[in-house]
């Protein structure tokens, strides 16, 4: 027959069962912390990626725009410089009427 009683715990077995109990627990927080470390950095990584990558298209957005802009003003110009150069002719034929007249 098994002699299944349970047998009285002597004080000093008492604290090294405490002392291994409170070390496996120190040791299941650390994993515990350490696991939590890896996801917290993972998140960041993810999300530093993601922000480079909206921050990047961001940029090719107002690059394309400044382009964009450029060329209009080019445009712009060249329309003012056709009228300036409407506006030279018509005052030079202008004169030259005027210095014909006092002539």
């Amino acid at each position: 027959i098994t002699d299944n009683t349970c047998t009285e715990i002597s004080e000093g077995e008492r604290i090294m069962l405490r002392e291994q109990f409170a070390g496996k627990a120190v040791i299941q927080s650390e994993e515990q912390l350490q696991a939590a470390a890896v996801r917290a950095r993972g998140n960041v990584v993810s999300t530093v990626k993601t922000d480079v990558e909206s921050a990047e298209k961001a940029l090719e957005y107002l690059e394309k725009r400044a382009v964009d802009f450029e060329n209009e003003i080019v445009k712009d110009v060249v329309i003012v410089e056709k009228e300036i150069a409407k506006d030279v002719v018509a005052v030079e034929k202008e004169i030259v009427k005027d210095v014909v007249a006092v002539e």
